[in-house]
C-alpha cells in the first residue's frame, strides 16, 4: 500500500532529479561529467547574483549542488580562490551585506566560519585554508526551518 509519505518523497525525489537533468534555467550540479570533475568554472560563468564571490574565485563543480535560480536558489557552492582566508574572510563579511545578506554570526579561526540570513533563507559560509596555498569556501544556502522564531529586527 502506499501512503502518503511515500508519495511525497517520490515527487520529492522526481523533482530533484528533473531538475539536476534539466539544460535550462541555472541549476548547478557538480560531478555531470569526468571532465567537468577535473576542471573548474570562473565564476563569472555562474549566475548566482545574491552571493558575494571573491576576486578570481573558481568554482569547484565535482563539490557544488545547487537547486533552484535567481535568488531562490539553495544548495552548496564550492569555491577556490589563490587568495588567503583573512582575504576571502574579509570579502565575505563585507560583500554579503552589500547584497542584503545580515551577518547572524561569525568565527574566525583555522576554520572560519559566517552565517548570514536573507529573508526566509540561511548561508553559511565555512573557509578553510589550502595546502599549497589560497583558501576554499564553502557555501551552503538552505530554507530557514518552518515554525522557527525570526531573530529580532526583522
Amino acid at each position: 500500500m502506499v501512503t502518503r509519505p511515500h508519495i511525497v518523497l517520490a515527487l520529492a525525489l522526481s523533482t530533484l532529479f528533473s531538475s539536476a537533468c534539466s539544460t535550462s534555467g541555472t541549476p548547478v550540479v557538480g560531478g555531470s561529467s569526468p571532465e567537468q570533475q577535473e576542471s573548474t568554472a570562473a565564476t563569472d560563468n555562474l549566475q548566482i547574483s545574491d552571493i558575494s564571490m571573491p576576486p578570481g574565485a573558481k568554482l569547484d563543480a565535482s563539490n557544488t549542488l545547487m537547486i533552484g535560480s535567481g535568488d531562490r536558489w539553495f544548495g552548496r557552492v564550492v569555491i577556490k580562490t589563490d587568495t588567503s582566508t583573512v582575504q576571502v574572510f574579509n570579502h565575505f563579511k563585507s560583500g554579503m551585506p552589500a547584497l542584503g545578506w545580515r551577518l547572524v554570526s561569525m568565527m574566525q579561526s583555522k576554520s572560519s566560519l559566517l552565517i548570514f540570513q536573507r529573508g526566509e533563507r540561511i548561508a553559511m559560509v565555512q573557509i578553510e585554508s589550502l595546502q599549497l596555498g589560497g583558501a576554499v569556501a564553502t557555501v551552503n544556502v538552505s530554507l530557514q526551518e518552518q515554525g522557527q522564531p525570526k531573530p529580532p529586527g526583522r
